[in-house]
This record gives C-alpha cells, structure tokens and sequence, in this order.
C-alpha cells in the first residue's frame, strides 16, 4: 500500500516572529500500522537481520537518495554505555555511535547486511565534528510494553519541537503502542524541496520501505545516476 499519506503536514518553527529564518526546522512525522510493521519485521527476518538495522538502514539509504551521495554518515543513539565497568553503574545514560552507511553499487539487501556487520564488529568512527551538517541523526525509542510485578512502560508522548538541528536530518523513532511505530522527522526547512504539501525524504522514505518490503534486491541506484562522495558534498 502506498503510505504517503501517513505523513503529517510539515509544521514549520523558528525563532519567535521570524518562522521562515534560515534556522527554521521543519517538523514532520509518521505512522506506521501494524499490518505496515508486520511487512517490515517479516523482511528484517528474511535478511536475517535486526529491526534496528531494518530501520537504520531505510533512514539512511533516504537521506543518501535525497543528497545523492553514496557514503551516508550516520549519528545513531546507543540506549546504554557498554564500554568496561559501564554495568556498575546505574543511571539514564545514553551514548552515540558514528560509522558511515555505504550505497555505492549494492541492493538494499547488500546494504543492510553490511550495515549489520559494521555494528556487530563495533566499526565506530571517532566523532567527526565537520560531517555534523551531513549525518543524519537517529534514536530508536523502543517501549518494554509487557508488564512486570504490575508495572508497564507507557508509550513515550514528548514534546518534539525543536528551533534548530545540528544534523542533516533528525529522526527518533517510537513505540506508542503495541505493532505501532512513529516517526518523528526534523530537517532544515530549507534542505528538503516541498511538493504537494511534502517533501523528497517523504517519498524517499516511502520508496524505500516499499521497495525493502517488496524487491530488496533492486539496486540502490539507478546505473545512470550521479553520486558524490562525502568529500564532495
């Protein structure tokens, strides 16, 4: 089915009296059904690989469609710190894991099963302050919806707005309730070209589920299409 329509009308913000500055973020998000998150977890288990890196690896390959590169960088939040000792401690903590998503040449299934291996080998990138504005940014938000001992985690409600982005493009994504999925998009409102009320990440974003759920062996890219590097960008 075609999910465009899933996507809420962009809502602009900014500084007071001046919505349309060049700082301006535009705010946009989606849901995703059950039988929508049914079809996505059937193909993460099909290419024998997590629903994170499912999600991560559509994100990604969007932006990377949208900003014509082949080398994605991605930002992604780590729930918890695992490094030595990090198990005596007791508090929210949450710390970031950058690496690069690579396009050039692969299908879909290529992608994922890559991306897969470069988080399983833990294949980080030291913080790389000058690719900030080219990352995308991502925080899987998942919600512990069975109870114990009479308590249950409610799905996360926040307040999402934002005046500025560090990112190229912010995606959290969350659990509201048990087989739906959310996601929150916030891009520079001057990053994305509109049509017809959305933008090109929204079909990127569509094209890009369809085409895993359906034909995950299809190439990233068309053979005739120019990319450009990270370098280039």
């Amino acid at each position: 089915d075609d999910l465009r329509d899933e996507f809420t009308p962009p809502v602009l913000v900014g500084s007071a009296g001046d919505v349309q500055s060049r700082s301006s973020v535009e705010r946009r998000s989606a849901t995703l059904a059950p039988c929508c998150v049914a079809l996505l977890r059937d193909a993460a288990e099909r290419l024998v690989i997590s629903v994170d890196t499912l999600l991560v690896t559509v994100i990604s390959v969007a932006v990377a469609r949208c900003e014509r590169t082949k080398v994605q960088p991605v930002v992604l939040v780590a729930p918890q710190r695992d490094e030595a000792g990090a198990g005596e401690v007791i508090g929210l903590l949450a710390d970031f894991r950058e690496f690069d998503v690579c396009t050039d040449g692969m299908s879909l299934a290529g992608v994922a099963t890559r991306l897969q291996k470069t988080i399983r080998d833990r294949e980080w990138h030291v913080p790389r302050v000058y690719a900030e504005h080219l990352a995308v940014w991502i925080n899987l938000e998942w919600t512990i919806l069975d109870g114990k001992h009479g308590f249950m985690q409610l799905g996360n409600h926040p307040n999402r707005n934002k005046w500025s982005i560090r990112h190229a493009v912010e995606v959290a994504v969350d659990e509201p309730y048990a087989d739906v999925w959310r996601l929150h998009i916030n891009t520079d409102s001057y990053r994305f070209s509109q049509s017809d009320g959305r933008t090109a990440l929204d079909d990127a974003l569509m094209m890009t589920l369809r085409e895993l759920v359906s034909d995950p062996l299809a190439p990233v890219w068309p053979i005739d299409l120019p990319l450009v590097s990270v370098g280039d960008a």
